[in-house]
């Protein structure tokens, strides 16, 4: 499975900019409604890309699960596990 297929069922945008600096492989934002996007340095390597895209997506999977936890009043394992079992994670 491709990580924009998954960023895309977990509705969280990707883009490849083209405007970042040498340094910045690649980041995670809030948007306003409370949902994530990611940003990957389109210069870098097509290896770095990838890898940059999975640890920001694995980022915005870490803030969902402790963001549900707290509105579901469980812990974060009984979330992880229930998301599992859903097949969303």
């Amino acid at each position: 499975m491709q990580i924009q297929d998954i960023c895309e069922s977990l509705d969280v945008p990707l883009y490849h900019r083209d405007d970042f600096p040498e340094a910045l492989s690649a980041l995670i934002s809030t948007i306003t409604d409370g949902r994530y996007v990611i940003g990957v340095n389109e210069k870098h390597h097509v290896n770095r890309r990838r890898f940059s895209e999975a640890h920001e997506l694995g980022h915005a999977g870490i803030r969902t699960v402790y963001e549900f936890a707290l509105r579901y009043e469980v812990s974060e394992v009984a979330m992880s596990f229930r998301l599992v079992n859903l097949g969303l994670t």
